[in-house]
C-alpha cells in the first residue's frame, strides 16, 4: 500500500488496532482515540519524537468515562448519532 511513498516514517489509520512497526519505513497507527478499546474505557494515541535523525513512539493510553460521553452525544442531539453510538460504542 505505502511502497510508493518515499517518506521514512508513515502515520497511517482507520484501523482501530494499534500497530507500530519499524524496519524499513516506519509504520505508526497508534490506534482510535474516540473509540473505546474493547471491554475497556480507553483511548489509544501516540507521541511521536523526532531527535537527531532518530524517531520513537511513545504510546498512549488514557481511560475516559465513555458512558459520560454517550450521555453528552444525546444532550447535543450530536450529528448522525444513532450512528455514531452504533459504530463507535456498539448501542444498537
Amino acid at each position: 500500500m505505502f511502497a510508493d511513498v518515499s517518506s521514512d516514517i508513515i502515520l497511517y489509520g482507520h484501523n482501530h488496532c494499534r500497530n507500530i512497526c519499524k524496519g524499513d519505513k516506519f509504520y505508526i497507527n497508534v490506534g482510535a482515540l474516540g473509540c473505546p478499546a474493547q471491554d475497556k474505557n480507553l483511548a489509544r494515541a501516540g507521541i511521536i519524537k523526532i531527535e537527531n535523525g532518530n524517531a520513537e513512539v511513545q504510546t498512549m493510553d488514557v481511560e475516559y468515562d465513555v458512558n459520560s460521553v454517550i450521555h453528552l452525544i444525546d444532550e447535543i442531539n450530536y450529528p448522525d448519532s444513532d450512528n455514531i453510538k452504533k459504530f463507535f460504542y456498539g448501542i444498537w
